[in-house]
């Protein structure tokens, strides 16, 4: 019994992987596979490898990275040549996780670590999903919409979306009571039509990485012509509304900066127009009025010293 424990204890302190068993990646961006280990003192030979496993029962395991007697090889499976790499520039130093860039569908399988030494190996499985990049939402209406109608708001991405989010962005902007939200193949199911219910609609969908919309129009075809525009089709990114809050914001403070510029330009034209005039004032209530005529058609020597004072005030 105490034999068995020991050897359990052996084995434990070997190797320790943190990996994460299955991932999703994206066309073009790069996958992460961890996994590290902890050697015991009794093992002196290692030996360090990536498999890819075969996609069908005919097909051989696939090595992709290796590192074998200190010498480390990179260009066994062609396919991934110039793509995969250690993450450690050591990988005997206890860590043997890879990285794949670039990423293409082909690149969808089942990879394992393997660490082998003179008396132990292990391994771990590690599961790739590579996606398509979500395109492109498109929406539309299937239906007739009509006051008493059922009508279904549909929208749909090519690639892998995640997630589909509806919402009413005209009118009360609340989705009708008796909506169907398919949050996973994006429907929204609208029964009994009522007035309130007409409107646009935005659909918001979440990908692995992304996330991009689409807006519809439910239009009411007793409305008059040319009240309302229909708008379909991608928006990514939304231009914000005319009730948008960064709109009214916006032009709210262009309106403020020209008030504040108008206010200034009154202030200083008020006060040349003062300085202009404040001199004939003062010159009019210094002179009797039988002085005045002289005054205005043979200026003396005195009355010139007397602008030149009020000029230098």
């Amino acid at each position: 019994m105490v034999w068995v424990l020991w050897s359990l204890v052996v084995m434990l302190s070997f190797c320790r992987a943190d990996g994460e068993s299955s991932l999703q990646s994206v066309v073009g961006s790069t996958a992460y596979f961890y996994c590290k280990y902890t050697l015991s003192s009794a093992d002196e030979y290692y030996n360090i490898e990536w498999l890819k496993l075969p996609s069908t029962p005919e097909h051989d395991n696939r090595t992709i990275i290796s590192f074998t007697d200190g010498k480390l090889h990179t260009d066994l499976y062609p396919q991934m040549e110039g793509r995969v790499f250690f993450m450690s520039p050591d990988p005997r130093n206890g860590d043997a996780s890879i990285y794949i860039r670039d990423l293409r569908p082909s690149d969808t399988g089942t990879y394992v670590c393997s660490v082998q030494t003179s008396s132990k190996i292990f391994k771990q499985n590690v599961m790739l999903t590579v996606i398509e990049e979500m395109n492109n939402p498109v929406c539309n209406v299937e239906g007739k919409p009509a006051v008493g109608k059922d009508v279904t708001l549909k929208c749909r991405s090519q690639g892998n979306p995640q997630q589909y989010i509806w919402e009413k962005t005209s009118g009360n902007k609340v989705l009708p009571p008796k909506a169907n939200e398919d949050t996973r193949k994006g429907d929204l199911l609208v029964k009994n039509i009522t007035e309130d219910d007409f409107g646009h609609y935005l659909c918001t969908v979440k990908g692995l990485n992304s996330t991009k919309s689409c807006l519809v129009q439910l239009k009411n075809p007793l409305a008059p012509p040319g009240e309302e525009v229909e708008s379909t089709g991608a928006l990514s990114p939304l231009a914000p509304s005319n009730g948008d809050p960064a709109t009214v914001a916006a032009v709210t403070t262009v309106m403020l900066l020209l008030a504040i510029v108008c206010v200034v330009v009154g202030i200083w034209y008020w006060r040349r127009r003062s300085r202009t005039y404040a001199p004939n004032e003062i010159e009019v209530a210094a002179h009797p009025k039988s002085e005045r005529a002289n005054t205005l058609t043979q200026p003396s020597n005195t009355g010139n010293l007397f602008y030149d004072q009020v000029d230098a005030l």
